[in-house]
């Protein structure tokens, strides 16, 4: 998820990539604080998967193709030269989310990955206090705040920049949860 705001400040040169971010999940990280909560899926899908719900993705190019080479349906629109973002359904769910299920799990987004750690367009990083923050230990929030901070300067402005005009709604959806900054 990425959130509008008016300027970037990560530190990730255009032309880079963020090779590990296809790779990357809760599934995969620490989880040493888990607390028996189960898997970060069945945690999701026990909370409703609001997230999924709170706009849709923003994808990179990359990522985008890795989706559409799996053959998964292609609900990405492109937005600027390396910014994708889904197709929103009418009320704004993301459209690859069929009940409490993402349908591209495997290959979604590393916003979509990352979340409950996410970036506004500033820059800044934060951790939404939704019910997977409870099953990540400090190690696993760190390391995913230091893979979106890898996120191109022009991917965080132009991805704000396309969803500006739903900022209002966006942060109002957002205030199901509480939010801590952690850049």
């Amino acid at each position: 998820m990425l959130y509008p705001e008016t300027r970037s400040t990560s530190s990730m040169g255009q032309g880079d990539s963020l090779s590990a971010a296809p790779h990357f999940g809760f599934d995969d990280m620490d989880g040493s604080s888990r607390n028996g909560l189960g898997s970060p899926a069945q945690v999701c899908a026990q909370c409703g998967v609001h997230c999924c719900r709170l706009g849709g993705a923003v994808a990179t190019r990359e990522e985008v193709l890795a989706v559409r080479a799996a053959g998964y349906k292609d609900d990405f629109e492109r937005v600027a030269a390396d910014v994708y973002v889904t197709r929103w359904t009418h009320d704004g769910t993301c459209p690859y989310l069929i009940e409490t299920t993402c349908s591209i799990y495997d290959m979604r987004p590393l916003r979509c990955r990352a979340f409950p750690v996410f970036q506004t367009g500033s820059g800044e990083v934060f951790l939404a206090k939704c019910p997977l923050e409870q099953a990540l230990s400090s190690k696993d929030v760190r390391a995913t705040r230091d893979l979106l901070l890898q996120c191109p300067d022009d991917v965080v402005r132009d991805a704000a920049e396309h969803l500006k005009p739903h900022a209002s709604t966006l942060e109002k959806r957002m205030k199901r949860y509480g939010v801590e900054r952690i850049s």
